[in-house]
């Protein structure tokens, strides 16, 4: 199962709210860069490389998506949305299957709905958390003070960067993200990917 491995998340607010919990909605903005997927892939030689570049120019291979998570203390649900934000796909059509993840960190589960092939599949298994190496690297993403952490997948050969926020305690991210002291906000794969 590939699904849009190699993005990059930044955080966009559609709401926030801070009552006696924390609890609210972030919306991400998913940007995909096929070309560097390409190049990080083994099997394309140097030229078939360059050719996907020029093919594709600069900005031509950068698709972007929205998601949505939900969250409180003990558990998150992310779902992938229909919305595009204002993209030329040039008379392709697009349509998205479902991808849905809850996670319940008091009973340390995950779901995920994933729509393949026209079918439905469930899948349910305990959470087992990233790797993580906190670093001190520290920057704001939207008014909330964010250090950075970092692991590498050996099974995808990809090299994770996350920013969590400090001030929101809760452990999940988007996609297949979490495991960090405070909710992920952005994650860099391969450098930009």
């Amino acid at each position: 199962f590939i699904k849009m491995f190699g993005l990059s998340v930044l955080m966009l607010f559609s709401s926030l709210s801070y009552a006696q919990k924390t609890e609210g909605v972030i919306r991400y903005l998913m940007t995909e860069n096929y070309v560097k997927e390409m190049a990080a892939v083994d099997y394309l030689s140097k030229q078939a490389i360059d050719r996907l570049a020029y093919m594709y120019g600069v900005n031509r291979g950068i698709y972007k998506s929205y998601s949505t998570l939900w969250f409180n203390p003990t558990q998150t649900k992310y779902e992938d949305s229909e919305e595009r934000p204002g993209q030329d796909f040039s008379g392709w059509s697009y349509r998205k299957d479902e991808y849905t993840i809850i996670r319940n960190f008091e009973k340390r589960t995950i779901h995920d709905y994933i729509d393949l092939l026209q079918k439905t599949y469930i899948i349910e298994d305990t959470l087992k958390f990233p790797k993580w190496r906190i670093m001190n690297d520290m920057k704001e993403i939207l008014g909330h003070l964010c250090m950075n952490a970092v692991y590498y997948d050996s099974l995808k050969l990809q090299r994770v960067v996350g920013w969590y926020a400090m001030d929101i305690t809760v452990t999940g991210g988007p996609e297949r993200f979490y495991g960090l002291p405070g909710l992920i906000l952005e994650v860099d794969i391969n450098n930009g990917a």
